[in-house]
């Protein structure tokens, strides 16, 4: 699946929001790897800039990819890589939807 690179709601962050093509939402896999690619960040530098073990996210960008991140470990992912939390907020395989948006999406 493609992504596409959309402006984020809030266009002052200076950040481009990953955004898939089509009707399926992007993995937190996908939008990892993408964002990795992005900005030119290996898997180890992204380790040492956050503190999460290499294997831990080797883990969570491999094709089999089961593993989740905890909140923790999305906010250490986030500030590494200079990006707003909100950039994992759409992934299809995250609970990261705010209660009252789970409602109205039942």
């Amino acid at each position: 699946m493609a992504i596409q690179q959309i402006p984020c709601p809030s266009e002052s962050s200076g950040y481009a929001c990953p955004v898939p093509t089509g009707v399926e939402m992007a993995t937190f896999r996908e939008t990892l790897r993408t964002l990795l690619v992005q900005k030119d960040i290996s898997l180890a530098d992204l380790a040492s800039r956050s503190g999460i073990a290499y294997q831990t996210l080797k883990g969570f960008t491999s094709k089999t990819a089961a593993r989740k991140p905890s909140v923790p470990v999305l906010i250490a992912i986030s500030k590494s890589l200079e990006i707003s939390l909100d950039q994992f907020r759409d992934c299809d395989d995250l609970q990261m939807k705010k209660p009252d948006e789970k409602e109205e999406a039942e």
